[in-house]
């Protein structure tokens, strides 16, 4: 994992970086520089360039620099300066990072490249809940033992692995009517996993996992809105229905196929098992909801050949490299937002032609004009890394990768 390098070692690093004289590959749109450091300043860099190139940097140019540093590979961002000649100036470094876990180095777009993305989502139209999160139908890692090799195998799979952390459990669809309740109502709106460790003590108050899977007394509050307070807290009403009950646990689990909440798992602990739930019992629901979505999507559930002419999404490219991109998306130009972990089919075009791959969302965020999302490439062929790498980064592709690390792929070479 990549680690941020504080600023005292970030000057420490770059003066003993000049003294050895190592060198630093700097990467730009469509081209590829190599340097050493002349000179360390308040706010800038000096350095000289090494070997040949035809393709001079401009100012405010943004490159990508990468270095190895006793045996660690270090980048950083920065943007020119001037160039006089063979030195070039860059703005002194706002963040450097240690042991970046990419392939291959990020470039800003260059000229002419455009990309386009196809969700399968919308060539599908079902009457259920829609929660406003695309995630793709694909078929998970397998850790919790399930039966994939007929819809009664899963299901009695499932049984046998949940009567260990539960009473009770089944699997409930919105088939021709609308969620009930506080519990199917939230569901269906996040479409993530309501979490009642125990009724008797307050939901989770954040989400411990990297792609965010249960609903927070927070979500909870804001779903409810200002109603809560003038007619009291429909979820407080409800714990308390369940202690009535007898229910001492609960675990509420969407089942979503695309942006389409269908229905749910539900778990519970009942008066027979007066036992609290952690989070292995949300790790196997989760596993299996997923699992049986995507069983129903590979017999037609839904009766989805009924399909549509898929809808083709234009995406800004905020970086790009031969591994993955940074595209952003308006906020009025998807209805909803896309999962981590989902697929999208991408055509990347460029002047001279375009080619086309699967892209895995790996990360997200947000700010006021759009979404923004890191895409990991699934599977660019040999064919198509010679044909981009020229583009990317003036150099011809590698035929066989230094498993050391990207810092360590080749600068400054004509493709």
């Amino acid at each position: 994992m990549a680690e941020i390098v504080n600023h005292v070692e970030t000057e420490f690093i770059l003066k003993e970086s000049m003294n050895l004289g190592i060198p630093l590959h700097m990467y730009g749109a469509g081209k590829s520089l190599s340097a050493r450091i002349l000179e360390l300043r308040k706010d800038s860099l000096r350095l000289e360039l090494q070997g040949s190139s035809d393709t001079p940097a401009v100012p405010w140019e943004i490159f990508s620099v990468y270095l190895s540093f006793h045996g660690k590979d270090l980048t950083f961002r920065s943007k020119v300066l001037k160039q006089e000649n063979r030195a070039l100036i860059l703005a002194y470094p706002g963040r450097m990072l240690r042991s970046p876990a990419r392939k291959h180095p990020r470039v800003p777009c260059p000229k002419g490249f455009s990309l386009e993305l196809t969700l399968e989502n919308e060539k599908v139209h079902l009457d259920y809940p829609q929660c406003g999160e695309y995630s793709d139908v694909s078929l998970p890692d397998l850790h919790e033992g399930f039966d994939v090799s007929s819809l009664n195998a899963l299901i009695e799979s499932f049984r046998r692995r949940s009567s260990g952390m539960a009473s009770e459990s089944r699997v409930v669809l919105f088939k021709n009517r609308p969620p009930e309740g506080i519990e199917e109502s939230l569901v269906a709106h996040y479409g993530k996993t309501l979490f009642i460790p125990s009724t008797r003590s307050a939901l989770p108050t954040a989400d411990p996992y990297p792609e965010p899977r249960i609903i927070t007394s927070g979500m909870v509050s804001d779903f409810e809105g200002p109603d809560a307070i003038l007619e009291g807290s429909r979820m407080d009403r409800a714990m308390i229905s369940k202690i009535g009950k007898a229910i001492n646990a609960e675990v509420w689990c969407p089942i979503q196929y695309y942006q389409y909440v269908v229905g749910y798992v539900y778990l519970a602990n009942r008066a027979d098992r007066p036992l609290s739930m952690d989070f292995s019992v949300v790790d196997c629901a989760w596993e299996f909801s997923r699992v049986l979505a995507f069983y129903l999507k590979t017999h037609d559930y839904f009766k989805a050949s009924q399909r549509n002419d898929p809808i083709t999404h234009k995406a800004g490219i905020v970086d790009l490299s031969a591994s993955g991109c940074l595209l952003s998306i308006p906020h009025t130009t998807l209805a909803m937002r896309i999962k981590t972990g989902s697929l999208l089919d991408l055509r990347l075009s460029h002047p001279e032609g375009s080619l086309s791959t699967r892209g895995k969302v790996v990360r997200r965020y947000d700010d006021e004009e759009g979404a923004y999302y890191g895409v990991a490439f699934q599977d660019l062929g040999p064919g198509e890394l010679r044909e981009l790498f020229p583009k990317l980064y003036h150099l011809s592709y590698p035929e066989t990768m230094d498993a050391s690390g990207e810092a360590r792929l080749p600068s400054g070479a004509s493709a």
